[in-house]
């Protein structure tokens, strides 16, 4: 029948899917997606491509069929699809729908939420919303989930803090973090960005101790 015509592309994917032969789906499922008019089902279709797409790392593809299923289904959009939509955004170079994206995938303070903070920190500073990014990594710093997605955002939230002239402020943060994380990959970064602060702060005299205990120490 008709009906079950028009499902017949969702399970030929889906048996790709589940036997991992993901470029073959692609190579089967892209086309279909692509023609103009179909009496095929596309919901299930588009958005199972995008998350294939995303797996593999085919962002762009991946935010074109994310949004064709989001026009048919957008009810089907979980936080988890949501937040690998605003990735895929993210990486290419779309950063304020990214963040429209990401957005309401922080207000649980999950792991995911946790990914998603850092995320939209990321793609607001590369939109140049200074203020906004603080406020993203500020909630991927506070979660500990994951360890090494917190490092990452408390250093750039400190970073942020200095960019937005806040020296004192930067400056007890990287002891802040020094603290939490005392074998960071930043710490030769983290000292800089302190002696920065204290230069930017025009406490000369407090910069100069600091230099000089750093080269005691090393």
């Amino acid at each position: 029948s008709s009906k079950f015509r028009s499902e017949i592309p969702n399970w030929i994917s889906m048996c790709y899917f589940h036997q991992g032969k993901f470029n073959e789906l692609l190579t089967y499922a892209e086309p279909i997606l692509r023609q103009s008019s179909t009496a095929y089902k596309l919901d299930a279709l588009s958005l199972l491509v995008a998350e294939v797409q995303f797996k593999l790392g085919y962002y762009e593809k991946a935010v074109a069929n994310y949004s064709l299923a989001e026009k048919i289904n957008s009810t089907v959009f979980s936080n988890a699809i949501k937040y690998r939509q605003g990735f895929s955004l993210y990486k290419t170079n779309q950063f304020n729908k990214a963040s429209d994206v990401l957005k309401p995938v922080i207000a649980v303070k999950d792991t995911l939420a946790q990914y998603a903070a850092l995320t939209l920190g990321l793609s607001q500073l590369k939109a140049g919303n200074l203020e906004a990014t603080l406020d993203a990594f500020a909630i991927a710093k506070e979660l500990n989930f994951n360890k090494n997605i917190q490092e990452d955002a408390y250093f750039n939230h400190a970073k942020v803090l200095l960019d937005l002239g806040k020296a004192s402020e930067t400056i007890y943060e990287i002891q802040e973090f020094n603290k939490a994380f005392p074998a960071s990959k930043y710490n030769e970064e983290a000292n800089e960005l302190v002696a920065d602060a204290f230069i930017n702060s025009n406490n000369l005299t407090a910069a100069l101790n600091y230099l000089k205990g750093l080269t005691n120490r090393s």
